[in-house]
């Protein structure tokens, strides 16, 4: 799944960017309009991505199921990311089937105002719908998983909610110069804590206690004391021999 979103980004830089908005119109719609296998190629891939991303949850939620709290959550966060999909799917598929269609007619009758209502609808949808829900489905499992999770994980899924608001936010505002670096973050920032998710922190390993060995008190020894004779009896009183 992180690989699919990794592929999706450079083809994102290489192959689709003539037909991205951050292109004057003449120049997209001349590019469009021809349908390249590039354009085609780019969707198919973040397609494949968003079907990978329910699965990657779905998996979440199966790990969960142990626990009720996450359980909860990882059900929550799986809900986002189905109708987030939804969306992003059908734009997606919109992208590759009408878009250019859209710009050739456009070409045709000089008249790009039908193709840009249908341009700006299918990138909202598939940036503020589609990756806002993504982004929210990141933070809330983030967030429920975070004393179990790498610090790498951490500060990664917060990389991902925040570069999701900011995407969301530069659409919202039609403010090209920002969706770039909001995609470049937000993307990298996702693959790599879809990586490094399923990883846990190596435990603390207790020092063993190693019991002190007993040493033997020594005893010492009982002075022998002479034993007192009778009161009268001495040596002088002790009968002689013959």
């Amino acid at each position: 799944m992180a690989g699919l979103n990794a592929l999706g980004l450079v083809l994102a830089v290489f192959l689709m960017r003539p037909g991205a908005p951050l292109v004057p119109l003449d120049d997209r719609l001349a590019f469009l309009a021809a349908a390249p296998l590039g354009w085609t190629l780019g969707w198919g891939v973040w397609l494949l991505a968003a079907l990978a991303l329910v699965r990657f949850f779905w998996h979440l939620l199966r790990d969960s199921v142990t626990r009720e709290r996450h359980a909860n959550l990882a059900r929550l966060a799986l809900g986002l990311v189905l109708l987030g999909a939804a969306v992003d799917v059908s734009c997606d598929v919109l992208q590759i089937v009408l878009l250019p269609e859209a710009a050739a007619e456009a070409l045709r009758t000089q008249d790009s105002a039908s193709f840009q209502f249908l341009e700006r609808a299918l990138w909202g949808g598939g940036v503020i719908c589609g990756c806002g829900l993504y982004c929210s489905a990141t933070l809330l499992t983030t967030a429920s998983r975070w004393g179990e999770l790498l610090w790498i994980s951490r500060v990664s899924g917060l990389g991902t909610g925040l570069g999701g608001l900011l995407w969301v936010g530069a659409e919202l505002a039609q403010a090209r110069a920002l969706l770039e670096p909001a995609t470049a973050l937000t993307v990298g920032a996702f693959v790599l804590w879809a990586a490094t998710l399923t990883r846990r922190p190596a435990p603390l390993r207790p020092t063993p206690l190693r019991p002190t060995p007993l040493r033997p008190t020594p005893r010492r020894p009982t002075p022998l004391r002479p034993t007192p004779l009778p009161a009268g009896l001495d040596a002088e009183s002790s009968p002689s021999p013959g």
